[in-house]
């Protein structure tokens, strides 16, 4: 698809999305807890996000979210949770051909995958005292403390081959692949560039910082936020 066409694709996307959270049905979830009390992070594969985010919680006390949201979706659109897992985090195309195939008389559809995305991450919002891993959680709950960790191409690699014990030719071929299809999940449900600081309130390096010493950051970020009443 040409870039002008891509553009274009990305913005409609986008307002659908805006369209949706501002005339949905606000019965649909309790009512809403303090503004701060829930963190999102987006990351890149290998690294340390998913084991920042644990970090983080586990210093707060708070609930961690990443692979329980896939029963949730499961559940709200009638679909298998190991299902879901598989495609996890890729382009909806991917998502929905298979749903297709494996569901007897449903057709769940990008729309009913997304709107049941929003409406579990309202609800998580609503209760608080949370840490919730990608999904574009970023983009639905924007009084959340918002953070991105990021690290160079080659370190990420290097980190993904020692923990899976691969290549470091598979272990770029995966870390490419996740970067692909997760940027492809957010871009196609959100019509936003995944990695546009403009969404982030917080952009962690982790090849300048530890792990402990990234959570701590963001531990820090979030008491002051707090502490500063926004």
């Amino acid at each position: 698809m040409p870039a002008a066409d891509e553009l274009v694709s990305r913005q409609m996307r986008r307002r659908e999305l805006e369209r949706y959270l501002q005339e949905h049905d606000p019965r649909e979830e309790p009512p809403a807890g303090a503004p701060g009390s829930v963190i999102t992070i987006s990351r890149e594969r290998g690294s340390g996000g998913t084991a920042v985010g644990k970090m983080v919680a586990e210093t707060l006390g708070w609930d961690f979210y990443d692979r329980e949201l896939i029963n949730q979706v499961a559940e709200h659109i009638g679909a298998p949770a190991q299902y879901i897992e598989s495609h996890d985090e890729r382009s909806p195309g991917f998502l929905q051909n298979l749903l297709l195939q494996l569901l007897e008389g449903q057709r769940p559809t990008e729309t009913q995958y997304l709107r049941a995305l929003i409406r579990i991450l309202r609800s998580i919002r609503a209760r608080g005292r949370a840490v919730i891993m990608g999904r574009g959680a970023h983009l639905v709950l924007p009084d959340a403390l918002r953070v991105r960790i990021v690290a160079p191409t080659q370190i990420r690699i290097e980190r993904l081959a020692a923990q899976e014990n691969l290549s470091l030719a598979e272990a770029r071929q995966q870390l490419l692949t996740a970067d692909r299809d997760r940027a492809q999940f957010v871009s196609a449900h959100f019509g936003v560039d995944p990695a546009d600081p403009y969404y982030f309130d917080l952009t962690i390096n982790t090849a300048a910082v530890s792990l402990p010493q990234a959570a701590h950051l963001i531990v820090c970020a979030l008491r002051d936020r707090q502490g500063s009443g926004e």
